[in-house]
């Protein structure tokens, strides 16, 4: 048997119980820290590829520009991460909605829009069956 007391021996198991729960937490912490990273990276993909995509259309004659945001497509992941799925309620939009996580990044795009002479527009497309999704597109500035 050990030299320490019942009491002693509590303490301790509750101690190093309260660092283990800590350090589990931290651990978390740190993982949704590295989530988040690397989903807001994949949002400012998606709309730096929105840009180069339309610059290549505009400078290519094209008159209408846009890009398809929904499940299964080419941007599934900014789809899924920026809850595109939940905007059929225009003030549920990136565009509208202040506090969406990544309005911010909405703010830089549509700003990169207007320093171009653009307006940049969300509009909610469907197949009248059971796809849905949202358009991204670009028009000149009236």
């Amino acid at each position: 048997m050990t030299n320490l007391s019942l009491g002693a021996k509590m303490r301790e198991n509750q101690i190093k119980a309260t660092a283990a729960a800590e350090d589990a937490k931290r651990v978390k912490a740190e993982e949704e820290d590295a989530k988040n990273r690397k989903d807001r990276a994949k949002v400012v993909a998606f709309f730096d590829d929105a840009k180069q995509e339309f610059v290549a259309d505009i400078l290519s004659g094209k008159l209408s520009v846009q890009l398809e945001l929904r499940s299964g497509g080419k941007y599934s992941d900014a789809y899924r991460i920026m809850e595109v799925y939940r905007w059929n309620d225009p003030w549920a939009r990136i565009s509208e909605d202040s506090k969406h996580k990544y309005h911010d990044v909405w703010l830089e795009f549509s700003a990169w829009a207007a320093e171009n002479d653009l307006v940049a527009k969300w509009e909610y497309a469907h197949n009248f069956a059971d796809d849905a999704w949202q358009v991204l597109s670009v028009a000149p500035r009236t």
